[in-house]
């Protein structure tokens, strides 16, 4: 549950930091996000972070073939 919590918490700031700033200021949310969360094992928030830009890849990916005619 927590790994879900801090993975759409990383979706919703990055989504908004991406839309007003610059596309690699997913990597510094992820790290402040992953501050508040605490694991035995860390890889979690790596991996946290790295489902997170997957995510938020693929959705504008989508967005953008939608829009394109299928081009993409």
């Amino acid at each position: 549950m927590k790994f879900l919590l801090q993975t759409l918490l990383i979706v919703l700031v990055g989504f908004v930091a991406g839309a007003l700033l610059d596309w690699w200021t997913l990597a510094p949310i992820a790290a402040l996000v992953s501050v508040f969360f605490h694991y035995k094992n860390s890889s979690w928030n790596f991996l946290s972070g790295l489902l997170a830009g997957m995510i938020l890849w693929l959705g504008f990916a989508l967005y953008l073939n939608a829009f394109n005619g299928g081009l993409l």
